[in-house]
């Protein structure tokens, strides 16, 4: 017997059955999108956060700005993170600074990406299933930023935490 099912009929059996969140292109917005949207309350809170925690974490010394720096400008990443049914579980605001303006010598002299492979990942999973061990996932806060740099690097303060002729002097690491 066979049995005929309708593309959006099987499109909705496999976004149930995989868990798919209902995600649309709002759910990264832009900053002006964030900010003057209908979930600008949901941004603004988060973005405190991660100003708080990185001025907690020591990520950066507040300086005046001298002529002889080259200022990289900053970028906020907004995230609107979403329950399977499309409802809004909630929203994140990561501060990242725009690497692509650095100058070789000057900024940086080498660049890493500190990530595992997945074949490692399931290894180490295999192993855990075949010894018995117990597997947890943790996610740590800001885990990119515990790395101190050693070369000056200067950032333009995050938008909308701006203070007049003031620029960041990066300790630690960031985003971007």
């Amino acid at each position: 017997m066979i049995i005929w099912l309708s593309k959006q009929l099987l499109n909705e059996w496999w976004n149930y059955l995989s868990l798919e969140a209902k995600a649309n292109a709002s759910d990264n917005p832009r900053w002006h999108e964030a900010i003057n949207g209908p979930d600008r309350a949901g941004y603004w809170e988060p973005m405190k956060v991660e100003s708080t925690t990185l001025t907690k974490l020591k990520a950066w010394k507040i300086i005046p700005i001298t002529s002889e720096m080259n200022i990289l400008d900053s970028t906020w990443a907004f995230e609107c993170k979403r329950y399977p049914d499309g409802n809004i579980r909630k929203f994140k605001a990561r501060f990242c600074c725009r690497g692509d303006q650095q100058v070789f010598g000057i900024d940086y002299v080498d660049t890493f990406a500190p990530v595992v492979s997945w074949t490692k990942v399931r290894i180490l999973l295999i192993l855990s299933v075949i010894l018995g061990l117990d597997t947890k996932q943790v996610d740590y806060t800001c885990a990119l930023l515990h790395a101190p740099i050693t070369e000056k690097v200067h950032v333009r303060m995050p938008r909308g935490f701006e203070e007049e002729v003031k620029a960041l002097k990066l300790q630690k690491s960031l985003y971007g």
